[in-house]
């Protein structure tokens, strides 16, 4: 049985992690797992690993765009910051179909399990004063079927 048959999953959360799993596919995250013990306790909705090439970094924006080749203490300087962050990463997101479901949760006052940690909602669900330290947000746009980042992680 996969995910997407699971019964004691609202049609919502399956909408969700189908499009957060089809975003990180495409931003270099492999393999995409659900439901995967990351702590004593806890079970990630979504987990994977990513080896970023300069282009996906650019994409999670965790570097910005590279400066033109004609500046050339920019460069270096942008080449260390690349340096330091290209590596591989652990990834997490939880996903979250309720106010109820992300007030209620316990996680968030511990510091992040992964590298990159994002929490996957319905667009407008989590107020940008609530998002807890260390994660993300990626909202879902149902007219779209996508996620959006809407806030840029801080490693």
């Amino acid at each position: 049985m996969s995910l997407f048959d699971d019964c004691n999953k609202t049609e919502l959360t399956k909408q969700i992690t189908a499009a957060t799993c089809f975003w990180l596919d495409e931003r270099g995250c492999k393999p995409v797992e659900t439901e995967v013990a990351v702590a004593q306790g806890w079970v990630a909705d979504i987990a994977s690993v990513v080896c970023p090439s300069n282009t996906e970094l650019q994409e999670l924006k965790l570097i910005r765009r590279a400066p033109k080749w004609s500046k050339r203490v920019e460069r270096e300087t942008w080449e260390t910051e690349v340096a330091a962050i290209a590596c591989m990463m652990t990834v997490i997101v939880e996903v979250k179909t309720s106010r109820s479901d992300f007030l209620g949760d316990k996680k968030w006052t511990s510091p992040p399990m992964a590298d990159l940690s994002w929490i996957a909602a319905p667009s407008g669900l989590i107020g940008e004063s609530e998002r807890p330290q260390g994660w993300g947000v990626l909202e879902y746009s149902e007219g779209r079927d996508c996620m959006v980042m809407r806030c840029v992680l801080q490693i």
